[in-house]
């Protein structure tokens, strides 16, 4: 796919998917899986090994999942993690363009030591796909529905450990992991946000364009997570009541 049609997508597919968090916002949940679904299908086809598809299809998956359709949640989430196992793996060989630095300790980094530097980028890359992957995966196990305390206990650690890595400790998608009502509901609201600041960053991104590493980072950070059942408001429980 040429890259000029490959970044319109990408842009359709984040406004589309931005839709779906302001109807989570709201609590209009099943607006919110139908929006999901028809983001991955707006995005079309994207070559083996892109973020943005890999996170398409596992919000393709929750939405389905939400809607009750399991074979075809099922289907997305076996895809998603194909997508993300072949990202995970051009990590590992992909240049990494000349990168400003941020910092002041990155600048000496980078101009004493360039392989140092380039090793700790790659490294938060690697990070950001274990985090895209991890949400995934725990939304896939969710969709059985048929978890114990101590598994859902273990991969809540899991991923608390890869959100933390990737966003920090205060990012959103903790707050969902929490066992406080409040907490569930105000994350839903705090997720809009932090959403529309990625989109915003996409759109603002058309010079340079948007490379391997931008779209893993943005895609990422546009992932919807399900919040496990131990929340008192979750999405799944939400879709449930409706």
């Amino acid at each position: 796919m040429e890259a000029t049609k490959c970044e319109r997508l990408t842009h359709v597919w984040a406004g589309t998917t931005l839709d779906a968090f302001c109807f989570m916002a709201k609590g209009q949940s099943e607006a919110a899986a139908r929006t999901w679904v028809e983001a991955c299908d707006l995005l079309g086809e994207h070559p083996h090994g892109d973020a943005v598809a890999a996170v398409a299809l596992s919000n393709a998956a929750v939405g389905n999942v939400l809607l009750h359709r399991s074979a075809a949640a099922r289907a997305a989430f076996l895809a998603s993690e194909d997508c993300w196992r072949a990202v995970a793996a051009t990590i590992e060989t992909r240049e990494l363009p000349v990168a400003t630095t941020s910092s002041s300790f990155h600048f000496r980094l980078a101009a004493r030591d360039t392989e140092s530097f380039t090793r700790l980028r790659r490294k938060r890359y690697v990070q950001l796909c274990q985090a895209g992957r991890e949400i995934a995966r725990f939304n896939s196990l969710q969709a059985g529905l048929n978890l114990s305390t101590a598994v859902l206990a273990d991969r809540i650690r899991d991923l608390r450990t890869c959100l933390t890595q990737a966003f920090g400790a205060s990012c959103a998608e903790m707050a969902l992991l929490s066992e406080r009502d409040e907490d569930s509901g105000i994350a839903r609201a705090s997720l809009h946000e932090a959403k529309t600041k990625t989109f915003n960053r996409i759109v603002e991104a058309a010079k340079p364009p948007l490379d391997f590493w931008t779209r893993l980072d943005c895609a990422v950070r546009l992932a919807a997570l399900l919040a496990p059942p131990c929340a008192g408001h979750s999405i799944s429980q939400a879709a449930h009541r409706r």
